[in-house]
């Protein structure tokens, strides 16, 4: 019988790619492969996590010394970012990572762009965009700007409708995102992440696999290990979901997301290489990206 893609997963191992401080972190080659029980993708190239900034000295070493990361890819928001820094600095015993790590080249993409807040705020009635507006670009007060999305878009579409938002409207950050794996050739390996390294990470990465080619169940696998990688980080993320105005139920990955994207691509695009040439990415880019990452 197969195995339910969303059931618990072992913990990887502490082995070379174990960086302690790290939530969420590992290497997609190897969960990826590990699951279709062939090797579809290199390991040591492409891997994933949540935030950062609480990483050690020695987590750090390990990132650029043992894996030979070269790039980071950060889809947070900039307030997320900068709020985690500074929670990171206030907090003992943290080494902070900055944006200056010699050998590795940051990027930051914020995957919630304009078009995509742009589109998500014209699904709100008048009311609650005058709210919004007034609390976000008058008061400045973001967080509470941001409750009124939550409760009034998030809930209703559920995270899955969000991501699928970003897909469509998001079109010049997925295309950011994706070219900062081969651009420049040197790029890899990579980590990318977000704030848990789920949601917004998850995205890019079933985008990431299914340009590969990898099969669904390998791809749904991958983005529920989350649920296992984020166990120790469930107070943290219970807090943050309430803050931005949700429930628990946003604490975890989403059932069916990786085939309702995959189904949506399919309807609207006509498949993945649809998708990537409506964004931009070439065909000589999406050749460039399997080169880069398949086996």
């Amino acid at each position: 019988m197969d195995k339910d893609p969303r059931e618990p997963s072992p913990k990887q191992p502490a082995g070379p790619g174990y960086v302690p401080n790290i939530p969420n972190f590992r290497d997609v080659g190897v969960t990826v492969n590990n699951r279709a029980n062939r090797k579809i993708l290199k390991e040591g190239v492409l891997y994933r996590s949540a935030a950062i900034e609480q990483a050690s000295l020695i987590d750090r070493k390990i990132l650029r010394d043992r894996l030979g990361i070269r790039t980071i890819l950060d889809l947070r928001l900039r307030s997320e970012r900068e709020s985690a820094q500074e929670q990171a600095q206030l907090s003992e015993g943290v080494f902070y990572i900055s944006t200056s790590i010699t050998g590795i080249d940051f990027k930051m993409v914020d995957l919630v762009g304009k078009d995509t807040k742009r589109y998500l705020l014209s699904l709100l009635g008048w009311f609650s965009r005058l709210r919004f507006t007034f609390l976000y670009y008058v008061l400045g007060d973001q967080m509470a700007a941001k409750r009124i999305l939550s409760r009034e878009l998030l809930r209703k579409r559920g995270m899955n409708g969000f991501l699928i938002d970003i897909l469509d409207h998001g079109k010049a950050q997925v295309l950011e995102a994706l070219r900062a794996l081969i651009d420049p050739p040197t790029a890899t390996p990579i980590l990318i992440h977000c704030v848990h390294g789920r949601d917004r990470t998850g995205l890019i990465m079933i985008i990431i696999l299914l340009a590969l080619h990898v099969p669904l169940d390998a791809i749904a696998y991958d983005y529920h290990f989350s649920d296992q990688g984020l166990l120790e980080q469930r107070e943290k993320t219970n807090k943050y979901m309430e803050a931005h105005g949700l429930d628990q139920s946003f604490a975890t990955t989403c059932k069916g997301l990786v085939e309702e994207l995959d189904a949506h691509i399919r309807h609207v695009y006509g498949g993945i290489d649809g998708y990537l040439s409506s964004i931009g990415f070439t065909a000589a880019e999406t050749q460039q990206l399997r080169q880069c990452l398949a086996a």
